[in-house]
Order: C-alpha cells, then sequence, then structure tokens
C-alpha cells in the first residue's frame, strides 16, 4: 500500500492502518457480535518525511496469541526506499455483549496466517 502523506497526517496514518486491518478482520467475523478492538499502537519514525511524500506501508502479522494478534508495521520512502518509521498494534477479539476478551476464532488465524 503507499500513501500519499501530507503535513500532519501522520497520525491519522497509523489510525488508518490499525482501523483498516480491525475492519477487514470484522468483517469476517460481524454476524457473531464480536470483532476486534485496538489495545495499542504506537509510530516511531526514523527519519523525517519532505512533503508530498509517497510512503509505501509494509504490515506484517506478528504474534497471534489466544485472543490477540500482533501487527507490524514498515514504513517506507518510495522514491528514496529510505526506512522512515516502523510501528505495531496489538488487536484484540473482543465480545462485545459480555464486555471482554474471547478467543480468536479459526477462521480469524487462517486469515493472519494467509497474509
Amino acid at each position: 500500500m503507499a500513501l500519499k502523506l501530507a503535513e500532519g497526517l501522520i497520525d491519522e496514518v497509523k489510525a488508518y492502518l490499525s482501523a483498516n486491518l480491525a475492519a477487514k478482520l470484522t468483517a469476517l467475523d460481524a454476524e457473531y457480535g464480536d470483532g476486534i478492538v485496538l489495545l495499542n499502537a504506537a509510530c516511531h519514525y526514523t527519519r523525517p518525511l519532505d512533503y508530498p511524500a509517497t510512503v509505501e506501508v509494509a504490515l506484517h502479522i506478528g504474534r497471534v496469541g489466544r485472543t490477540s494478534v500482533q501487527t507490524h508495521y514498515l514504513l517506507r520512502h518510495v522514491e528514496t526506499a529510505a526506512v522512515c518509521g516502523e510501528g505495531y498494534a496489538t488487536l484484540v477479539w473482543y465480545d462485545m455483549q459480555q464486555q471482554k476478551a474471547v478467543p480468536l476464532p479459526e477462521r480469524i488465524r487462517a486469515a493472519c496466517a494467509a497474509v
């Protein structure tokens, strides 16, 4: 995925990445009243980006736990191929009615393995 970054949109990019993955995972199991919630997210920038810049964001699935999935992001400046940041997010499978974390469904585990 390549994004065109405008000044002041870094936090929005971080939120978009987490929300985009969460939306895709939730859509896989929305009919059951449970889905993914964002537990935490961070992004560490290693070099500045000039405006305008096109940034490629690579998403990697990390540890898949009993109720959660860790994701990792690598941000690379497309024109120079320089790494400009890295981040992570922890997503938790959550039962909205019971208000608690529940085990990841097997179909979600399979989707994570396919990424």
